[in-house]
């Protein structure tokens, strides 16, 4: 009786029998998404960190970023 394969070797074996262009458009694919999520990630921390820079009353770099950010911290407060 032929044991079962598991669902990682059948993805591999999928994967290597492609032809060159599907895999290298699933690399691309792949590496787009993971730098997506990256970026999301460093503005939310951005974003964070001049909040608490605005709740500790810290002045921000430009006048026009203080306003800005209040703007967002209202617009938050509000929901």
């Amino acid at each position: 009786m032929k044991r079962n394969n598991s669902l990682t070797r059948m993805i591999a074996t999928d994967i290597l029998n492609m032809n060159f262009f599907n895999l290298l458009l699933f690399t691309l694919i792949i590496i787009t998404l993971i730098e997506i999520f990256k970026v999301n990630y460093q503005v939310k921390l951005l974003t964070i960190k001049k909040y608490q820079e605005i709740k500790k009353g810290v002045l921000l770099q430009s006048e026009e970023d203080n306003l800005f950010f209040k703007k967002i911290i209202t617009e938050h407060s509000k929901k």
